[in-house]
């Protein structure tokens, strides 16, 4: 086959029905076909594919040149014994090996496509249909099938006229003997690249000859050569979103059930039934695939007949009165106060509940671990405990410490007098962001902060000396000494 340009692909049986004799031979076979090929980029290509339950590309059209690389590939190849997805294999060919990507040359350049497959006949998947699109799309296939071999099967498979493509041998030691057949089809002198054949579609070669082909949804006219429609639907399902229907002489779009077609007459959507009818909807109708429901607006809840809305949040809607907390109730609101507050007998406003003097230090964690959105919350909870409180030096003292990998003092018990100062001192508190020292935090508070120096009372006045400690959990030093020690002196 000196300088003969051939695009050629094996297609191999591995499954597990092949034993692994048999497929020793196999390869035997191929590399015997090999002898006759004049393996070159410019002259034939060969590609090989082996299947059982999936496809296994062992190398492509474009992956060797020379015939001394090929054949050490079809040595190394490996017997895969799984199952036979025979059809599987032939689509993959079409789709993937016989790409220009994988180096199959263009179509325009008529050079011969042909596939080779080798078959137990025991397929697991639709072979026929898949041949026949191979077969439609100008690829000449080679059927051979060993053994106990539907031949209907491999008829299905293979090029007409079956006699020159479909050969059928006893057993896989055999299988050499169709060499000299096929390097007689293979050498011979493929007509399609050498003569103006004048194919509409396809240019199928067969021995000493070609035929003309057309493409799915055509039918070859009595010329032999040109091709004429017959199912306008299978050229893209002529851009239908959902269906294709064909007619005597054209085609026409249809939409699934539920769906109308748009007025382009090729997409479809949806019926508007909110608009198709009084839906009775108080604020907003929303279609369904075959019908609508009734949906409220944001702050409305659905009333029990599925149409009309009630507010379900009154607090947000109306000037309320409330001095600190609205709450809404099924058709209402009522006000609350914040922890240490009452509400006062208007049920809006509120006043603070009676208090004794206190000394209270807040304990803050700033670790890293802590985060600043949660640090931010810390802050927010402690103004609102100052809200709470009756800040001056006879009644309330407050001061507070944050610590991370260090202990800071934001203000001391006697800094401040007023809950208004010590409210803007959280509020410009900066997060410090670091360790975690809990254990050194706790020291400084029982130290430092409840001596008289930093404002707090005497031990005699009987002033209540309280600590709230905020805290992730996670301290990197000793704690419980240090709290153990607070509490202990009271």
């Amino acid at each position: 086959c000196n300088n003969k340009r051939l695009d050629l692909v094996f297609i191999i049986d591995s499954s597990r029905s092949v034993r692994p004799y048999d497929f020793e031979k196999v390869k035997e076979f191929i590399l015997t076909i090999l002898q006759f090929l004049d393996i070159s980029p410019d002259a034939t290509r060969v590609g090989l594919i082996q299947y059982g339950s999936t496809v296994k590309h062992e190398f492509s059209l474009k992956t060797f040149r020379r015939k001394q690389e090929i054949e050490r590939a079809v040595k190394r190849m490996m017997h895969l014994a799984t199952g036979t997805m025979t059809g599987l294999a032939i689509q993959y060919a079409v789709n993937i090996a016989f790409s220009e990507s994988e180096g199959a040359r263009p179509l325009n350049q008529n050079v011969p496509r042909i596939i080779m497959i080798v078959t137990d006949g025991r397929p697991q998947d639709p072979v026929a249909e898949i041949a026949a699109k191979a077969r439609n799309s100008g690829i000449l296939i080679f059927a051979i099938g060993v053994g106990r071999v539907d031949m209907n099967t491999l008829k299905s498979i293979g090029s007409e006229p079956h006699e020159e493509h479909v050969f059928l041998v006893a057993n896989f030691s055999q299988i050499e003997t169709l060499t000299s057949a096929f390097q007689t089809k293979l050498c011979v002198p493929h007509m399609c690249s050498i003569v103006e054949h004048r194919c509409d579609h396809f240019c199928i070669n067969t021995p000493g000859s070609y035929v003309c082909r057309c493409k799915q949804g055509y039918i070859l006219n009595a010329d032999q050569k040109t091709c004429s429609i017959v199912d306008y639907c299978a050229l893209d399902n002529q851009g239908c979103q959902h269906e294709c229907v064909n007619t005597e002489d054209s085609y026409y779009c249809r939409c699934h059930p539920g769906y109308i077609l748009n007025p382009d007459k090729r997409t479809c959507r949806r019926p508007d039934y909110c608009a198709l009818q009084d839906h009775g909807c108080e604020q907003e109708c929303v279609n369904t695939d075959d019908s609508y429901f009734c949906r409220c607006q944001e702050g409305f809840r659905l009333n029990p007949d599925k149409k009309t809305c009630k507010n379900k949040d009154v607090c947000n809607s109306v000037d309320h009165g409330c001095e600190h907390v609205c709450v809404n109730t099924d058709n209402s609101y009522i006000c609350q106060c914040y922890e240490g507050f009452v509400l006062r007998e208007d049920e809006k406003t509120c006043k603070r509940c009676t208090e004794g003097p206190v000394d209270l230090v807040f304990v803050i964690d700033g670790s890293k671990s802590l985060g600043e959105d949660n640090f931010e919350i810390v802050k927010q909870f402690v103004s609102g405990v100052l809200d709470t409180l009756e800040i001056s030096p006879k009644a309330a003292r407050v001061g507070l410490l944050q610590y991370s990998t260090e202990v800071r003092t934001e203000f001391t018990l006697r800094q401040f007098s007023s809950a208004k100062d010590m409210k803007k001192a959280v509020s410009q508190m900066k997060y410090m962001g670091r360790g975690s020292m809990t254990g050194l935090a706790l020291k400084q508070m029982f130290e430092r902060s409840f001596t008289e120096t930093e404002g707090a009372r005497p031990y005699s006045a009987n002033v209540p000396r309280i600590s709230i400690v905020f805290t992730d959990g996670r301290a990197q030093d000793e704690v419980s000494g240090w709290a153990a020690r607070a509490k202990q002196s009271g």
